[in-house]
């Protein structure tokens, strides 16, 4: 029997280095497209501040696969593994999964040619092989996103576009000079750059753009695999494992930059009969609970769970990370300090400062001894 004609409920994880939250329209952005995840968060369950307690290297992955070794053995022992990160390795995965396969990563190189021959579309489609009918759990964990955006859409002419000269009475005296057009480099090399205000004008937004094309890649290979699963049930949990910066504080890239909220406010969206969205402040080492429940086939989020309001310090998220000495998110506040020094502190108001604009931190002296000292009460 075909993979997708069983009925044997499947669990599919999909977990992926430097997702951000910008290119996804379920989480407000405009950058591009992504239909087929916006309608799985259009009628699943969105976590809208999934917060990573852990900023490192590959480290929420590695957390992840730790925290579920003993779940996944209990629970989900016909259990698949592919992944195409070179920075995990056998012991990361090896002892936890009953198939594991390592896939060849490729980093930067040339465009290629088609959307299928992209190293993410790569990944699904090992995926989609390696599943059988009896596979109650399947995870794909990819870096592509962090090391390869090797697809670029050819934009195509807009045929409402108006190519008329103005009127005459319109027409600039004094026209400035024209901009020439931003031309990004030929390859699929992950950006890592300093915002310095001398730069093309274009060039945050040309970047925003060939970021959206690797989304859209994902997006496409969401609707592959469910395609391919039919009439199969299954439980879909998409989610970030690191975020990506685009001008927050000036820079453009993964882990590029101070530590900023971009890093760790992280997508987390799972399928679900009944639509939610999860307002709360949520540790993302709450993945396990996540994950337990999608095998089980029960709500992720019960009723008294959802109602649960936060206050302006609880729940408090520490993060662990190698580029400051503290940083900690609360429902009201993102705190981050590279320093032991106190006032080297940096504060900004959440949810509404989204991008870490306005350091608050000399109007907030109390707060930021508050959290600076950890005190909760």
């Amino acid at each position: 029997m075909p993979a997708s004609q069983s009925q044997t409920p499947i669990t599919i994880v999909i977990t992926l280095e430097a997702l951000s939250t910008a290119p996804l329209g379920c989480y407000g952005g405009s950058i591009g497209e992504t239909p087929t995840i916006d309608d799985l968060a259009a009628r699943g369950v969105v976590f809208d501040r999934w917060t990573s307690p852990v900023d490192k290297p590959a480290g929420l992955i590695r957390r992840w696969l730790g925290e579920c070794k003993e779940l996944l053995e209990t629970e989900a022992a016909e259990s698949i593994w592919v992944t195409d990160d070179p920075l995990l390795n056998e012991t990361d995965y090896d002892p936890i999964f009953g198939e594991c396969w390592m896939l060849q990563s490729r980093v930067g190189g040339p465009i290629v040619a088609g959307l299928d021959r992209t190293r993410l579309a790569h990944s699904f489609f090992e995926l989609m092989d390696r599943i059988g009918p009896d596979t109650t759990l399947a995870w794909l964990h990819s870096a592509a996103l962090r090391e390869c955006w090797d697809w670029v859409e050819v934009p195509l002419p807009d045929p409402d576009e108006n190519d008329d000269t103005p009127h005459e009475e319109f027409v600039d005296d004094e026209p400035e000079t024209p901009v020439e057009p931003l031309q990004l480099p030929d390859n699929a090399d992950v950006p890592h750059l300093h915002l310095d205000g001398e730069q093309h004008p274009d060039l945050l937004f040309s970047w925003m753009q060939r970021y959206s094309n690797q989304v859209f890649v994902l997006d496409t290979m969401m609707d592959a695999l469910m395609q391919f699963l039919g009439e199969r049930p299954f439980t879909l949990i998409i989610a970030g494992t690191s975020g990506f910066s685009f001008g927050d504080n000036q820079w453009i890239g993964h882990r590029a930059g101070p530590l900023r909220s971009g890093d760790l406010r992280l997508p987390l969206i799972v399928s679900s009969d009944a639509p939610l969205r999860v307002p709360s402040l949520t540790s993302a080492d709450q993945f396990p609970n996540v994950l337990r429940a999608a095998i089980e086939r029960q709500p992720c989020m019960t009723p008294a769970t959802w109602v649960h309001r936060d206050e302006e310090f609880k729940p408090l998220i520490e993060t662990e990370s190698d580029r400051a000495r503290r940083v900690v998110t609360t429902s009201s506040w993102f705190l981050v300090n590279e320093t032991e020094d106190v006032t080297d502190a940096k504060l900004f108001l959440k949810p509404d400062d989204v991008n870490d604009i306005n350091d608050v931190a000399r109007l907030k002296p109390d707060v930021v001894d508050r959290l600076t000292t950890g005190s909760t009460i």
